[in-house]
């Protein structure tokens, strides 16, 4: 039997922004995912700092998962919704 390779998660780094927006733009098939994009939306994004992981086997990038804070009303009140 082959050994079996465990997948690793960690988070997402200033010099993984590349490859994870490839990994989005090919997957998703969303041309707007760019080594900017993947910066302005979890590190730089006007809502506040957003959370991004990467999933890697046998150091090969083979997920992405994030999530966004938001602001949104509720009744007239401002909350912080996390959206994935």
């Amino acid at each position: 039997m082959p050994p079996v390779s465990t997948v690793q998660i960690r988070p997402l780094q200033a010099a993984d922004r590349d490859a994870a927006a490839r990994l989005l733009r090919e997957e998703l098939g969303i041309p707007r995912f760019s080594a900017e994009f993947v910066q302005w939306k979890y590190a730089d994004n006007p809502h506040g700092t957003g959370v991004c992981l990467l999933a890697t086997q046998d150091e090969t990038l083979i997920g992405v998962s994030g999530a966004i804070p938001y602001t949104c009303f509720v009744e007239g009140t401002p909350r912080q919704v996390w959206f994935n």
